[in-house]
Formats: structure tokens, sequence, C-alpha cells
């Protein structure tokens, strides 16, 4: 478990993150989330030692955290840590990035660990490559390979999709599952929104201005959001004032004095006051733009309702129960 216990810490005057309290790797695939500026990445630095702790402290399975003060190669070894710029030589290949963290093992088991990480991140034809000859995304492959090479207890990655495309997305939050079963190990992620993460993590936690605001597994945290900012990263959503003609909204939570709304807990009916501003098709389902006054909302409906812009229709919200268990 990693254990932080009253830490801050301040670039010049400017604190970035302020008393945090946070015990991480408790679960599978966990996910620190929050806007730019909210301290997901000196947080990461400080776990790994890449920054000197100012105040508080931080255990690694019961062991202090030592920072570059104390420690001349900054890092920890239960810990890897994959930043955003991924930190690869570029003039060294592929294969030997990986191989630097299989240099306990037998030259044979080298070479079979070496090929097992290159199958796997789809790497081997380009193996022989350098890093600066391939594409970010690829890079991006390589840097995570070669972190979870040196068997790591912990595997922290800064915003990892950044640079890969949904397939490649997908390919990577699957092969993270099954890392966490095959090798037990634990993997926090830093990432600016939730909303695609909800089927992958285990459980998020939301930064604002430098503190913790909200933790909890995905359902909780999408039903139940502790701020407006926390609900849009958690995706679309309306924020609807109490005398908006909407039925059924007193069932609705309440935030900061508005109830809310995600698109697909709202039904358009016939005939009302709200007026079809557009529609956009979006394959499974089709997104509506409506209009009373001066609110707009969005709500998600069936590609087969034939609704017609310029027409006013009746919105009703649709009440959700979380499933027990």
């Amino acid at each position: 478990m990693i254990a932080l216990r009253g830490v801050s810490h301040r670039f010049s005057s400017l604190p970035v993150l302020q008393s945090i309290h946070l015990e991480l790797g408790l679960s599978a695939i966990e996910v620190i989330v929050g806007p730019s500026g909210s301290g997901k990445t000196t947080l990461l630095r400080l776990i790994t030692g890449q920054l000197q702790l100012q105040e508080g402290i931080i255990h690694i399975d019961d062991k202090p955290v030592k920072g570059p003060r104390e420690k001349l190669i900054p890092g920890q070894p239960e810990v890897a840590w994959v930043p955003q710029d991924f930190q690869l030589a570029p003039y060294v290949s592929i294969a030997e990035h990986i191989r630097r963290g299989l240099w306990h093992l037998s030259t044979e088991e080298q070479h079979e660990q070496l090929a097992h990480w290159l199958a796997l991140f789809d790497l081997t034809a380009i193996a022989d490559q350098k890093t600066h000859q391939v594409s970010g995304g690829q890079m991006q492959r390589v840097a995570i390979a070669a972190a979870l090479a040196k068997s790591p207890s912990y595997l922290l990655l800064d915003e990892p999709f950044n640079q890969l495309d949904p397939d490649r997305k997908a390919s990577l939050l699957d092969y993270l599952h099954k890392v966490t079963k095959a090798y037990g190990t634990r993997i926090i992620i830093v990432a600016h929104e939730a909303a695609t993460l909800l089927p992958h993590a285990s459980r998020f936690i939301f930064l604002e201005g430098g503190c913790v605001v909200q933790e909890g597994d995905p359902q909780t945290v999408f039903f139940d959001p502790h701020s407006k900012t926390i609900a849009k990263l958690l995706g679309p959503i309306n924020f609807l004032t109490p005398t908006s003609p909407i039925g059924d909204l007193q069932f609705a939570r309440i935030l900061e004095g508005d109830y809310l709304a995600r698109p697909n807990q709202l039904k358009v009916v016939p005939n009302g006051d709200w007026i079809l501003a557009s529609k956009a098709f979006h394959g499974h389902y089709q997104l509506l733009h409506l209009r009373h006054n001066d609110q707009e909302i969005s709500v998600q409906s069936s590609i087969f309702q034939n609704l017609i812009p310029g027409d006013g229709y009746a919105i009703q919200y649709l009440p959700h129960k979380l499933p027990e268990g």
C-alpha cells in the first residue's frame, strides 16, 4: 500500500497539494482525476521520489519514500513510473529499453521475457528500431512494457492515453487488467477525464485545488458526485434549475442548487415547452439539444424516435436506483 499522510507541496508561494491524506494501491486499477493544475502529476512525482517531500510523510509498503536529498538516483524499487514524455533514450533500441529491466535474470530468461513483452505490446516487428524512429503511440507502449518488465508492485501512469487511438487505448486497458490478475501489480493512472475509464477503474480519486475532494467506486462517484466539476469529469451532464419544466425532477440529485441529469436519464415525449433545436446521429443513439427560455439541455434518445427540429416536446426524468452489492 502507498500511504500519504498530511502531504503538502508548494512551488514558490503557490500551493499545489494541500494536506493530502490518501491510501493508494488498495485495488487493481485506481484513477486519479482532476482538471489541469489540480496537483495530479506532482502527487506522482512525490510518490516516486522525483520531488523532495516538503511536508507530511509517504510510505510504500511501510517503507518511507526517499527524495533527491536522501537518494542520489531518485526512484523507488517497488514503483515503476511512466511519465507523459516517456523519458526514453532516442538512440536506444526498443528491445534494449525493455531488456534493461531484465538484467537480474539469466541470459535465457532474458530472451524469453523480452519476447514475451514485445509480443504482448505488439512491438516484435520493430524491436530493433530506435525509439526516435517510431510513433508516439509506439513509444508509449515501449515505455509501459519497459516499466512492467521490472516487475514492480505498483505501476504509475501519467496521462497514458494521450497518444493512443481508441482501439489502442482499449487494447492497453484490457492488457492492464490482465497484468493486475496475472502479476498482482497495482496500477495507478492519472487522467484529466473519467468517463471513458468508468468500465475499467476499480476506484476513483478526485483532486481539486490540490485537495482530495472525493473517492469511491465508479457507480458511487458517477451517481453521487460531490461537485459540479466532478460531475463534468465523469461525462456529459445537465444542470437544471428547480423550476425546469421536467417531470419527476424531484427524484434527481441536487448539487449546488441545481438538479443533475445525465442525457440518458431524460426522456423526450410529445407536446411540451422544450423546443428541439438540433439532433445529432451517434450510431446507437441520437443526441438531442433542446431549449426552454434561457435553458439548454441534452437528451440521449433512440435513433428510431422520429423527432422534428423546431417542434415542442416534454421532458421526463428517469429515476435510477443503484443495484445492491
